[in-house]
């Protein structure tokens, strides 16, 4: 699995950078999502909506409303698009071209994603909304309060995954929606085609067999989005070394992850990549 190691990391990695680079346009053209990036009730803002979605989302799934669930993605996603292709547009056209180009893209971007069904398109609209919800988190928290929002999620992913499961179980099902909230990554990009649902349930949450190796690992949106996120905010906030130690310490987190998930079933990411960003940022802020 290799090449599955490698490719999550140049995702996390590329997103970090990609992020990092367009944050200033994103408070230019003020995008973040908070007025006041040290105000403490952004965080409670956040550690109420997360949860909320993720309730309203299987409740939509519990009762057979999968297709309107989806749509509600489409829009939200749709938003996410546009407005990350804005900005990017800003920083190399003029004002009417980069407010014109991002409409016809956004729109031929879902129809890919709707229509061909690929994990590659699903991958590549993940890496766009990743960048975008990156750098407008990042910009929205100072980094203490981007801290605690990474404790709280981290416990909240430990607590989900492991102890209540309701978030491996709401995973299964929006696996066969084919949207970007869950980025996968194969050993054999070229060979894989996709897995069935059953196969992909049993990929994600039961032991392997040791002469079965795993045809792909999968990593939810948010483990890459939530930490780098706190890259980011450093970057804005404090300076670019600490941020580099973050950076460090969440492709530290996501290998350690990477390895543990190999040999077991499904793991939770964010307390593993949230740790260890946060870990490396300390001791970045130690030495600079």
């Amino acid at each position: 699995m290799k090449r599955a190691f490698l490719f999550a990391a140049l995702f996390l990695l590329i997103t970090e950078i990609v992020a990092v680079l367009i944050s200033s346009h994103f408070l230019e053209l003020g995008f973040a999502a908070f007025e006041n990036p040290s105000s403490s009730n952004n965080v409670l803002i956040l550690l109420i909506i997360f949860p909320l979605v993720l309730i309203i989302a299987l409740l939509f799934l519990r009762r057979g409303r999968k297709k309107l669930l989806k749509g509600f993605f489409l829009v939200a996603i749709s938003f996410v698009l546009y407005s990350t292709l804005v900005v990017i547009c800003s920083m190399f056209l003029n004002e009417v071209f980069s407010a014109i180009i991002p409409l016809p893209a956004t729109i031929s971007i879902l129809y890919l994603l709707v229509k061909k069904k690929k994990w590659y398109i699903a991958d590549l609209v993940g890496f766009i909304l990743a960048c975008g919800i990156t750098s407008m988190l990042g910009i929205s928290l100072i980094p203490i309060l981007m801290a605690a929002l990474l404790i709280a999620l981290a416990v909240y992913d430990f607590v989900s995954v492991y102890i209540t499961k309701h978030m491996v179980n709401m995973a299964d099902q929006v696996m066969d929606m084919s949207l970007p909230v869950l980025l996968i990554f194969p050993d054999e990009p070229r060979k894989f085609e996709g897995l069935s649902s059953k196969e992909k349930r049993e990929e994600k949450s039961s032991v392997e067999n040791e002469s079965k190796e795993k045809k792909a690992f999968f990593l939810g949106l948010g483990d890459i989005v939530i930490p780098s996120s706190y890259v980011v905010s450093l970057y804005t906030f404090l300076n670019a070394g600490v941020a580099a130690f973050a950076a460090l310490g969440t492709m530290v987190g996501l290998i350690v992850l990477l390895i543990i998930t190999a040999k077991t079933k499904a793991n939770a990411g964010l307390p593993f990549i949230n740790s260890f960003a946060l870990i490396f940022s300390l001791i970045g802020y130690s030495f600079l």
